[in-house]
């Protein structure tokens, strides 16, 4: 990957790890966590005419807003 950005590291095989460290700092489980991240790359690189590199600021807002509810 190109340009690491705040969630980067749940694409990577530190994946587990950084749930787990989000789940502890915003009281959510690990695997809920990784699920819904994974829903949110799908949902967000479906459209081909957009790289992922731009899609991933606009996902990555979207799973903080997710975080914080």
């Amino acid at each position: 990957m190109a340009k690491e950005t705040a969630f980067s590291k749940l694409l990577t095989d530190e994946r587990y790890a950084f749930a787990i460290e989000l789940g502890n700092k915003y009281h959510k489980d690990a695997s809920q966590i990784l699920f819904t991240y994974l829903k949110f790359m799908a949902d967000g690189t479906q459209n081909q005419s957009k790289s992922l590199q731009k899609s991933l600021p606009e996902i990555d807002k979207k799973f903080q807003t997710y975080l914080e509810s």
